[in-house]
């Protein structure tokens, strides 16, 4: 599913900000 992959980079994304 596309969408997992987009929710994926999503998180990973707001996890470098965080960072």
């Amino acid at each position: 599913m596309p969408g997992v992959t987009t929710i994926r980079a999503l998180k990973a994304h707001l996890a470098h900000l965080h960072l």
